[in-house]
């Protein structure tokens, strides 16, 4: 199924987002997989676990769940790869960005916590998305916003900083 024949509101948040995407980054997204994301994961937790260092890494899972319920209960409406996959490619972006630095890291996973809970148990609500297809707007609505929020943190790591040009000295604002 094409993206034009999508629901409205999942292409409509989804396309917005890749404005904002330099072309190869937005490529990158299309083929990240939750597989991917847990491979990061377990390398920054081997990395950093042993040093002491990790502290919140577990706050990712309730969101890669939510987000695994969320994609599940979207393929109701739509093919879901095509849209979750633009989900599972910013976490791995930002989690690669954040990794170096364990405030900026540990605040993402909090968001992420967050974020989790405020949306968990999607799944048990299947059959009621399936008999109505007009909640379909909820679940837009979950979509876009995580993708506003994946915007923002983009937005916070473009920032010209010390901090930032110090570990990634090859990155100007405008690659994101």
């Amino acid at each position: 199924m094409s993206l034009s024949q999508q629901p409205d509101g999942f292409a409509r948040a989804l396309t917005k987002f890749k404005k904002g995407l330099d072309p190869s980054l937005a490529q990158q997204f299309s083929i990240c997989t939750l597989e991917d994301v847990r491979i990061l994961a377990g390398k920054i937790q081997l990395e950093q676990g042993p040093q002491g260092k990790l502290r919140h890494l577990q706050w990712l899972e309730p969101f890669i769940e939510a987000m695994t319920q969320l994609g599940t209960v979207i393929e109701v409406f739509t093919n879901a790869s095509e849209f979750i996959c633009f989900i599972w490619g910013p976490i791995k972006f930002l989690l690669a960005l954040a990794k170096t630095h364990l405030d900026s890291l540990n605040k993402l996973l909090e968001a992420y916590g967050k974020i989790a809970s405020s949306i968990s148990g999607l799944e048990r609500y299947k059959e009621a998305f399936q008999s109505h297809p007009p909640l379909a707007k909820v679940l837009e609505d979950y979509y876009s916003d995580i993708l506003n929020f994946h915007e923002r943190a983009f937005e916070v790591f473009r920032r010209p900083s010390m901090l930032l040009q110090s570990h990634f000295p090859f990155m100007k604002p405008t690659q994101l």
